[in-house]
């Protein structure tokens, strides 16, 4: 392997102009809210605080600043998205570097630089994984996650890219960067993905395989502290409701979402949705604090595939059972190497019948082929104007599958 290797990757392609040009215009409303939002915001609170006459009723005052405190947050994040991707369609650029058996990954967007550092020695493969209606993306597959290395750069520079980076690991990159779009056998890659966790429970004899404990830990955190915002503002409502009734609808609206966000608190606390593994047998089941639930006897795993209205595909790992709809146990978007390993790994653990539902390449093919055939089929039987729309489909497939002419 060379003592450095690094590849440059920027934006590429006339679509970036067309989004960045929208993102421009939309960010300049997006200022003008927002600079709006800031200076009213900013005239109550100095009226709160008793440096300015109060215009308006303390109860009508706290409902707009509370209003205002909830537009602002959710606004500015809009904004933040916003300037992000615009960032990435003109001042972005990411470069690969490999040193000393590390590939680090310097990521510019703006003035912002973050690096992130993957030992050789953990990747298994360097790929480009397709996408529906994003670019496809250069990615390093390890053994329990994929890491998403860049999108920029154009798809030649990226297929480029992976092929040496494969060449200078010794890695074999003689399996396809999509496994979906594939008819070769897929090797089974029996691991548990990051956001399981398998315990072995005093309180069971079979072991328990649930949420990962550390990401449950920062969920609970970050609900507790939007249920604690949510609680002193409808506090601060309620105090001023008792001297103005026409207060009380704006508490009644925010003590729903207030309440949600408690009673989801007091689930990741002390709630959660286990998988009891068992031989020839997986069992879902429910636990709160002490109390225990079964949901339902798994008999086999399936994984399926689904495309939403955006046309993106969903991947879905359902457990199978004797009565009642399947469950599902993992989903993932555009990836199924998640709900695949897992699959696997119960199927390992459990020894329960496990089935790829997944379509190859080829099957795909077939399906685009009868949809087609279909198409045709109602062309031909509605009259004039869908017989020459057959005739002219049909003429594009001939001039598609005539070999190109020979240079003069």
């Amino acid at each position: 392997m060379p003592a450095t290797l690094t590849f440059h990757f920027r934006p590429r392609g006339p679509g970036r102009f067309a989004v960045g040009g929208f993102l421009t215009l939309w960010l300049g409303g997006w200022a003008a809210g927002e600079v709006f939002a800031l200076f009213t915001l900013s005239r109550l609170l100095r009226e709160w605080t008793g440096a300015g006459p109060m215009d308006m009723s303390v109860g009508k005052a706290a409902a707009v600043t509370a209003f205002l405190l909830l537009w602002v947050s959710l606004w500015t994040l809009g904004g933040v998205m916003a300037i992000r991707e615009w960032l990435r369609c003109f001042w972005a650029d990411e470069r690969l570097v490999v040193t000393d058996d590390v590939l680090t990954l310097h990521t510019r967007l703006g003035p912002f630089v973050r690096r992130q550092r993957i030992g050789v020695g953990q990747i298994r493969r360097c790929a480009v994984r397709s996408g529906h209606q994003q670019p496809s993306a250069l990615v390093a597959e390890l053994e329990n996650r994929v890491i998403e290395l860049t999108r920029l750069g154009t798809a030649g520079e990226r297929e480029q890219a992976a092929a040496a980076l494969n060449a200078a690991f010794a890695l074999d990159p003689a399996a396809p960067a999509d496994p979906v779009a594939t008819d070769l056998p897929q090797p089974l890659t029996a691991r548990l993905p990051r956001q399981w966790q398998e315990l072995e429970a005093a309180f069971c004899d079979a072991p328990l395989l649930v949420p990962t404990l550390r990401i449950r830990r920062r969920q609970t955190a970050v609900t507790a502290l939007i249920t604690l915002l949510l609680l002193a503002l409808l506090g601060l409502l309620g105090r001023s409701a008792l001297a103005d009734p026409s207060l009380w609808p704006v508490v009644a609206f925010l003590a729903l979402p207030a309440l949600g966000c408690g009673w989801g608190t007091v689930w990741l606390l002390l709630g959660r949705r286990e998988l009891r593994l068992e031989r020839h047998q997986l069992v879902v089941q429910r636990r709160f604090g002490r109390s225990v639930r079964e949901v339902a006897q798994l008999d086999a795993l399936e994984l399926v595939e689904s495309t939403d209205s955006d046309g993106d595909r969903w991947y879905k790992l359902q457990g199978l059972r004797s009565e009642g709809k399947p469950l599902t146990l993992e989903s993932a978007i555009r990836d199924p190497a998640d709900p695949r390993a897992l699959g696997h790994w119960l199927q390992q653990r459990t020894q329960i019948p496990y089935r790829d539902a997944i379509p190859s390449e080829g099957e795909r093919e077939e399906q685009r082929a009868a949809a087609l055939l279909e198409l045709k089929q109602r062309l031909g039987e509605t009259g004039r104007a869908g017989s020459w729309m057959l005739k002219l489909v049909e003429r594009i497939e001939t001039d598609k599958k005539r070999p190109p002419a020979p240079p003069a």
